[in-house]
């Protein structure tokens, strides 16, 4: 007969207390997955929407963006009046903003 130490026991019985809420907690979960916004393309499935995005249907009419210009602005190498050098460097800036 095997015998099984109380620690033991009361360390299962424990772990068997903590994990039974939890389990449970899962029962009483929602499962139907209603949309609660009206009807609409928010309320429907991707692959309602994939298919709508395919029919065209959303035809609205997006702003048109463009690709910002962008400037390398190269910096010789050079010592400071510390006399510290700094090696060569790029800096990019931002010539034309996107729109």
């Amino acid at each position: 007969m095997i015998r099984i130490k109380p620690i033991a026991c009361k360390a299962v019985i424990l772990a068997l207390s903590m994990a039974l809420p939890c389990i449970s907690g899962c029962a009483s979960m929602n499962s139907s997955f209603d949309c609660p916004m009206k009807a609409g393309h928010r309320c429907q499935s991707l692959d309602q929407v994939n298919a709508s995005v395919d029919q065209g249907e959303f035809a609205e009419k997006m702003p048109d963006r463009h690709k910002e210009a962008v400037q390398r602005i190269w910096v010789a190498p050079f010592e400071d009046s510390e006399g510290s050098y700094h090696g060569a460097s790029d800096v990019f800036a931002s010539m034309q903003g996107s729109v």
